[in-house]
C-alpha cells in the first residue's frame, strides 16, 4: 500500500504499510511508529487514526495471501545488542558507512572505512554494551555484495571502562565468503565494552567492513 526505495545501489522495493489475508484473518502491517507520543506527533495521530477506520471497512479486502510461517519470518527477534541499547563507534568511516549501519538489522547495509582520503588498517569497531554483559563469544556478517572490506584476520578485545584492553580474548583469519562468522571465547568473559580489531582484509586491501556484528552471551 504504501513503498519506500531504499537507495540508488540496490533499489530494493521496501513495504511501508502492507495488507495480507493470514489464515481465516486479515492483516495489515505497518512499520512506522504509530503507537508513541501521539499527542505530539498529529501526523501519526492521523495516520492512525485513517489506517484504523479503512481497516473498519467494507473495502478492507485483502487481495494477496501470506502463510504463518511467511508472517512469523518478519517478526524477527531483537538482537542480544538491539536489546541491550548498545551503541558502536569506530576508528573511521566513510559518511555514507558510518558504524550504526553494523548494528541496523540490515545486511544490505554496511560500516565501511574511510576511501576520501584513505584509512589505513588496523580498523577498530567499538560496542558499549551499556552495561557488564557475560559474553560468550561474537558474530560477525561480511558484507554480502562483494568482497571489498571483507575482514580477514582479526582480535577481539573486551573491557570493564573502554580503556583498559588488556590481551585480546580472540584472534584468527576468516575466510573470503559471505557466510556469518561466529567466535566463542577460551572462557566467558564480563565486559562493558568490546572491540573487533580489522587487521587484514581478505585481498590485502586497506579497507574493512561489516554487515553486521552481534555478541553472543550466556
Amino acid at each position: 500500500m504504501v513503498q519506500v526505495i531504499d537507495d540508488w545501489v540496490t533499489a530494493r522495493k521496501l513495504a511501508l504499510i502492507f495488507e495480507a489475508r493470514v489464515g481465516p484473518g486479515k492483516l495489515l502491517a505497518c512499520s512506522c511508529d504509530l503507537v508513541s507520543a501521539l499527542d505530539q506527533r498529529p501526523v501519526a495521530r492521523q495516520m492512525r487514526h485513517s489506517l484504523l477506520t479503512y481497516m473498519a471497512d467494507a473495502r478492507f479486502e485483502p487481495k494477496n495471501t501470506m502463510t504463518i510461517r511467511q508472517l512469523t519470518d518478519l517478526l524477527r527477534e531483537p538482537s542480544p545488542l538491539e536489546k541491550l541499547g548498545a551503541t558502536v563507534s569506530a576508528s573511521n568511516h566513510h559518511p555514507s558507512h558510518p558504524p550504526d549501519l553494523a548494528l541496523d538489522g540490515n545486511p544490505a547495509t554496511i560500516w565501511h572505512t574511510n576511501w576520501e582520503p584513505m584509512a589505513q588498517p588496523p580498523h577498530e569497531l567499538r560496542l558499549d554494551l551499556k552495561e557488564s554483559v557475560r559474553l560468550q563469544g561474537l558474530t560477525y556478517l561480511p558484507r554480502q555484495d562483494m568482497a571489498n572490506g571483507r575482514i580477514a584476520r582479526f582480535e577481539i578485545y573486551v573491557s570493564t571502562d573502554g580503556n583498559q584492553w588488556g590481551q585480546a580474548v580472540a584472534a584468527g583469519t576468516w575466510p573470503n565468503d559471505a557466510a556469518l562468522k561466529t567466535v566463542r571465547f577460551d572462557r566467558p568473559q564480563t565486559a562493558r565494552f568490546v572491540k573487533l580489531v580489522a587487521l587484514r582484509e581478505v585481498r590485502g586491501q586497506p579497507y574493512a567492513s561489516v554487515a553486521e556484528i552481534d555478541i553472543l552471551t550466556e
